[in-house]
């Protein structure tokens, strides 16, 4: 939010807040019907947690977005690498730290090694896999956004997505590609780079309906792949 009488930091983008909104949603979905796939099956189960899959790629779409949207001055690519981890992870560090402590029972046979590689790695618990994942993004941010603001970079992170999809789900892996690793960041590089894609876009995707929803097709159809 800009302080009054100032210029404003960020476009203004109402719908990206019902997406979010949405996402967090599915999050929650998912997590809750987590049970009735893995320990109890049940259709319903099965059924919710597909539904809510969407979430995760809802979330980089809007990362990207955000990330274009925001007008920021960043004097150099530290200060925006610092102010953007500073945002995140004071609260992952205290999450991953807080997960230790309980599945450790209170810290036994816990050691700053084994806290540094879960904060690391991302691995303090499940879902903060995402942290690693978005702080990937963030760190090729700067170096990518010329190349997927273009309809060329476009094309090419979708088929790389794809690519990545494919051998993740349905071919042979060695087990040193790492491919099917939530925090790789090629299985999600096309909903990211949509939103760059899009941020240059908002006010055409808002008067125009036909591209608007050949935008959420294709972004639903690499969903399907994964």
């Amino acid at each position: 939010m800009s302080q009054a009488g100032g210029p404003s930091l960020h476009t203004r983008v109402e719908e990206m807040d019902w997406l979010r909104g949405l996402a967090i949603l599915g999050v929650i979905m998912i997590h809750v019907s987590a049970t009735m796939v893995l320990e109890r099956p049940t259709l319903l189960g099965m059924m919710a947690n597909q539904l809510g899959r969407f979430a995760v790629p809802a979330f980089l779409f809007l990362s990207g977005l955000g990330l274009s949207l925001s007008k920021r001055p960043y004097p150099g690519y530290p200060r925006f690498v610092l102010y953007r981890l500073g945002r995140i992870f004071p609260a992952y560090v205290l999450w991953t730290v807080i997960h230790l402590l309980v599945w450790s029972r209170g810290g036994r046979h816990l050691t700053p090694a084994m806290v540094l590689r879960a904060i690391w790695e991302g691995t303090g618990y499940y879902h903060l896999y995402f942290i690693p994942l978005i702080v990937h993004f963030y760190l090729l941010y700067p170096l990518l956004r010329p190349f997927l603001r273009q309809t060329k970079g476009l094309v090419i992170s979708l088929i790389i997505t794809l690519v990545a999809q494919v051998i993740a789900n349905y071919l042979y892996r060695p087990s040193w590609l790492h491919i099917r690793d939530p925090r790789n960041i090629l299985t999600g590089l096309f909903y990211f780079a949509l939103g760059v894609w899009c941020a240059d876009r908002v006010a055409l995707l808002k008067s125009d309906r036909r591209t608007l929803w050949n935008v959420l097709v294709t972004m639903a159809g690499v969903g399907l792949v994964a």
